[in-house]
């Protein structure tokens, strides 16, 4: 790899035949946009370039050689190259290609969005920043497995239960694309399973990307991945990391130097060559939609992801999704059932469902439960009491003048109890 990846299409010793390409570019218009090609490395897909765009230069995708345009039209050329190598495989390209047909957004939105922001934005000069050449070459030096400082060493798991045993059974049994949907009561035991089974694709040469539905599970996945996988790297891909950081993992998952990606929803996205399980933690979570830009599910996409590479997928969830548990009864996902806790002598709550109709509440209460109450308090013990809402609305207003009830005491506003 060369100090600079950028190779200026002005310099005469990388002029070869004019060539012509496709380029894909972050604006709302369908297609790519067809530009010339004078570097003496071929055109593939996915190399990222500098290209002139109106009075300013954009970074874009390269989709592929074009065969020709219409007569008198004027091309321009490719400013630059930034990326020699291919980083982005088959499989990305039929992924974004299927996210941007399928929920309908322009294909170069969806291809540049799917980047970190260091990738896909230039510097106040036109350039590539240089934290992004930076985050390659540190990328580039690692060699997996790579050791994890300041990771415990903690490679002695626990003695898993009768029933982690036989789900690690019925999931290691297993070829090719293989979705299975873990059915695991809270504190069952899932993530034993999950990490018994990132071992083993790890220690056979593979990748692992896990999802989890919110970037504050992130920090203590990562520590406990590391502790019981480690010397293999470990990384991890949300919005939350600042760009060096997230810029950096990205090129280790992308250059197959990072063993596992623990990511959220954005993490689908993650080029990864080596890829041989995606893990879809609490797979029922509403966090995997994605709200703004392109609004995909990392859920669904995860499952097209595993059936691109052939690997198996594992959806975990206490309270699977109608559409995963469907699926589960039609057989089309393998389900795997976790009914008892791994911890032992834990057993679950007793749960007493009271009917209103019998047992008119007071003050929101019924007797049966004002009666628990008051014996958990005579034992000594504490109680929680959930309220969906306090009063019939949260404040009264007048819509014509924006009149607001506000308490004669304090900044709050009034709440009507109809």
């Amino acid at each position: 790899m060369k100090n600079s990846p950028i190779q200026d299409a002005n310099e005469s010793t990388r002029r070869v035949s004019p060539t012509l390409v496709g380029v894909l570019v972050s604006v709302p218009l369908p297609g790519a946009f067809t530009y010339s090609w004078a570097f003496d490395t071929p055109p593939c897909f996915g190399q990222r370039v500098i290209v002139p765009w109106g009075k300013s230069r954009r970074i874009g995708l390269v989709q592929g050689a074009v065969d020709s345009v219409p007569e008198g039209t004027a091309i321009k050329p490719v400013e630059a190259l930034l990326d020699e190598g291919d980083l982005l495989q088959g499989e990305w390209k039929a992924l974004v290609e299927f996210a941007a047909q399928y929920y309908h957004h322009p294909l170069g939105m969806a291809a540049l969005d799917c980047l970190p922001k260091a990738l896909r934005v230039l510097n106040a000069k036109g350039d590539e920043p240089v934290m992004v050449r930076r985050a390659r070459k540190k990328a580039m030096e690692m060699t997996p497995p790579q050791e994890n400082a300041g990771a415990a060493r903690n490679n002695t798991p626990p003695v898993l239960t009768d029933d982690q045993q036989q789900a690690l059974r019925a999931l290691t049994d297993t070829t090719g694309f293989d979705p299975a949907l873990l059915y695991g009561i809270t504190g069952s035991g899932k993530t034993e399973v999950y990490l018994h089974l990132a071992q083993a694709k790890i220690q056979a040469g593979q990748q692992v990307l896990v999802l989890l539905p919110e970037i504050n599970l992130t920090p203590a996945a990562q520590r406990l991945y590391e502790e019981r996988l480690a010397p293999y790297r470990v990384v991890v891909q949300h919005s939350g990391l600042s760009e060096a950081p997230r810029t950096q993992h990205w090129f280790e998952a992308a250059l197959g130097r990072a063993d596992v990606v623990i990511a959220t929803r954005m993490g689908v996205f993650t080029p990864m060559p080596r890829l041989g399980l995606v893990i879809v933690d609490e797979e029922h979570d509403p966090s995997y939609k994605q709200q703004d830009g392109i609004r995909y599910h990392a859920r669904d996409l995860a499952l097209l992801l595993a059936k691109l590479h052939q690997v198996p997928v594992v959806l975990g969830s206490a309270t699977p999704s109608l559409e995963s548990w469907l699926k589960a009864q039609e057989q089309q996902f393998k389900r795997v059932d976790l009914t008892r806790r791994a911890v032992a002598g834990a057993r679950l709550p007793q749960v007493e469902l009271i009917n209103t109709a019998n047992f008119q509440p007071k003050d929101g209460l019924s007797e049966p439960a004002m009666k628990a109450l008051l014996a958990t308090f005579e034992a000594g013990g504490q109680s929680i009491v959930f309220l969906n809402r306090r009063g019939y609305s949260p404040q009264l207003a007048c819509g014509a003048c924006g009149w607001v009830a506000n308490c004669a005491h304090c900044s709050a506003h009034v709440v009507w109890h109809k």
